[in-house]
């Protein structure tokens, strides 16, 4: 059983590391546990266990552990958070970036925008059952959420004249969602068609995230 513990206690001291990696580079933070856990398990005087004791070791590599004992507020970080994405928090995240003024380009670019912000006031609402406003900002950056420090490349959407599909596509290096606006050649579908294709976007898994 000793070994057992060892064992595991290692692999604890490596997620305690990645733990740290994540918190300095602004990545998603280990919510977890509860604040009762983080206070008295993770950050407390004595550890409860052998596995706690690593995670702390894996934390403290980094002085992510060390940082937290001497400045206790932010030992919050840890702790779950019942605010959820809203349709202001996402539209307000994801800049669309148009075509100039006076534009047919714009022009396009608006009708499809607009669309778009129907459909996400549609996911908000829960009627698209199978994609959240979460779901969507995690199509354009990896995550559901925004970092604590806030993104280093702000989420943007920028469109293009479509080509066979209106289906959204994402580059998550850059944070930057590719919208399909209609042309003088193709027009744009009907909304609930469209509103499918947005669903099949949103909520697949198929880009590496799952």
């Amino acid at each position: 059983m000793k070994d057992f513990a060892i064992f595991f206690g290692e692999d604890y001291e490596v997620v305690g590391k990645i733990f740290a990696l994540s918190v300095l580079q602004n990545g998603s933070i280990p919510t977890f546990l509860c604040h009762k856990s983080v206070q008295s398990e993770l950050f407390g005087e004595n550890p409860v266990s052998p596995c706690i004791a690593s995670l702390r070791s894996g934390l403290d590599a980094l002085g992510v552990y060390q940082l937290c004992k001497k400045v206790p507020a932010f030992q919050f970080l840890f702790q779950p958070t019942t605010n959820k994405m809203t349709y202001r928090m996402l539209t307000t995240l994801l800049k669309p970036q148009f075509s100039e003024d006076g534009s047919n380009s714009k022009e396009m670019e608006k009708k499809v925008y607009a669309a778009f912000l129907r459909y996400l006031r549609e996911v908000a609402s829960g009627r698209r059952r199978c994609v959240t406003l979460g779901k969507v900002l995690q199509f354009t950056t990896s995550s559901e959420e925004e970092p604590v420090l806030g993104f280093e490349l702000h989420p943007s959407i920028v469109f293009h004249g479509v080509d066979e599909s209106f289906i959204p596509t994402a580059n998550t290096c850059i944070n930057v969602m590719r919208m399909p606006r209609p042309t003088v050649h193709m027009q744009l579908p009907e909304e609930a068609k469209l509103f499918e294709l947005y669903d099949y976007a949103f909520s697949n898994t198929f880009y590496g995230l799952q």
